[in-house]
């Protein structure tokens, strides 16, 4: 599960990324669910999308680019004081719903991270992972403000997510009322 990014520098200074480490969440599953553990832990990653943004020639910073395989990207200050949210954000996700991109494969959690700024949305997925010590696989594609979110298929509990994750069951998304 080890990410680890290299290392990067903002104005003659290094980049922290001591929070976007690979961790582990515990999600306790309760009420008890047969087939499923008490608690699911699930191995949480991130994408360097949660501080970058995308490139556009002339008009990004050159000395802020950043690889993200053969994709250009930019450092975004922004992005990367939000990033340090994460954590937190992730480790309440097992008492919070979580909502269906429309997409399909992805969720979403909003929060309010700024109170000057739109929601802030945490975009992931979510898979089996026997691997690891693991049960599920957390990975955080992306995460930012967004003034105009696209609406969701519905919300879920996320402790409901990861069982019906665990046990490979379809999910069934409640509409926004």
């Amino acid at each position: 599960m080890a990410t680890s990014w290299p290392p990067f520098n903002v104005d003659g200074n290094a980049v922290d990324f001591t929070h976007l480490v690979p961790w582990s969440l515990g999600c306790p599953i309760v009420p008890a669910v047969s087939g499923v553990p008490g608690e699911l832990l699930i191995g949480v990653r991130y994408s360097c999308h949660c501080f970058t943004d995308h490139y556009a020639d002339g008009v990004s910073e050159p000395p802020l680019l950043w690889m993200d395989h053969k994709q250009r990207r930019v450092f975004c200050r922004q992005r990367y004081a939000w990033s340090k949210n994460l954590p937190a954000i992730l480790a309440a996700l097992p008492s919070a719903k979580v909502e269906q991109t429309h997409e399909g494969r992805n969720y979403v959690r909003f929060v309010t991270v700024d109170p000057d700024q739109p929601r802030y949305g945490v975009f992931f997925t979510l898979k089996r992972n026997r691997e690891e010590g693991h049960h599920l696989s957390l990975f955080v594609e992306s995460a930012y403000c967004d003034p105009d979110p696209n609406p969701t298929a519905g919300q879920v509990r996320f402790k409901v997510l990861a069982a019906k994750v665990f046990q490979n069951q379809p999910i069934s998304f409640k509409g926004r009322r």
